[in-house]
């Protein structure tokens, strides 16, 4: 099927994707594996999907992304894991990926590793809300130069470490609406375009100076 552009397998039962299993569809732009029970998305079943710009593993089971997953998917522009069960986010996972949007709402995520996301360059928007993330380092997005847009609230988030957005040069809206934040460091936000921030429904008691 090399002229395959867009494959529906949601809404199914798969729990698992062999190796190799869309290699032959080289022309694939468009997958959709949503509303199924994948639990691990193994090294490999992602080979030789060169083409594909569109990838939707929401709403299944998955607990863990082997590394190298998506090493041939470096064209990928929209990757959606929502509502899964991903606990802890780390640089191995997507650091071939080049995607300008990711999705990861809904995961149960506890904690954003140092430089998860460092090599995804090109990221415009991040979707990290409704999860259990309580703290949020300050490397947590390093080198995301071009990325506009972040979505936290809904999350535990009690602190904000300083310089946590220091480089986001392109970032212009974050929401992090209905946390757990009780104060506002100094240099929390400075150095950013950013034109609306939401900060509703927190617990802020303190505002530091040069926090904006």
């Amino acid at each position: 099927l090399d002229r395959l552009i867009k494959l529906h397998l949601n809404s199914n039962h798969i729990k698992y994707i062999e190796i190799n299993a869309f290699e032959s569809l080289k022309s694939l732009e468009m997958l959709d594996l949503s509303d199924n029970n994948i639990r691990v998305l193994k090294t490999g079943s992602l080979n030789g999907m060169n083409n594909l710009l569109d990838l939707g593993l929401m709403f299944n089971k998955m607990e863990e992304i082997e590394i190298d997953t998506f090493k041939d998917t470096r064209n990928l522009t929209f990757l959606s894991l929502q509502n899964n069960n991903l606990r802890l986010v780390n640089r191995n996972e997507f650091r071939d990926l080049q995607i300008r949007e990711l999705d990861l709402n809904s995961q149960g995520i506890q904690k954003i590793s140092p430089f998860a996301f460092t090599e995804m360059r090109k990221l415009l928007k991040l979707n990290l809300a409704n999860n259990l993330i309580s703290a949020l380092p300050s490397s947590a997005f390093v080198n995301l130069t071009n990325l506009n847009s972040i979505l936290l609230q809904m999350n535990l988030i009690e602190t904000i470490e300083s310089g946590a957005f220091v480089g986001l040069i392109s970032l212009i809206y974050i929401n992090l609406s209905e946390n757990e934040i009780k104060e506002l460091k100094g240099n929390t936000f400075v150095n950013t375009r950013l034109a609306t921030i939401h900060l509703w429904s927190n617990k802020l008691e303190k505002i530091e100076r040069f926090a904006f």
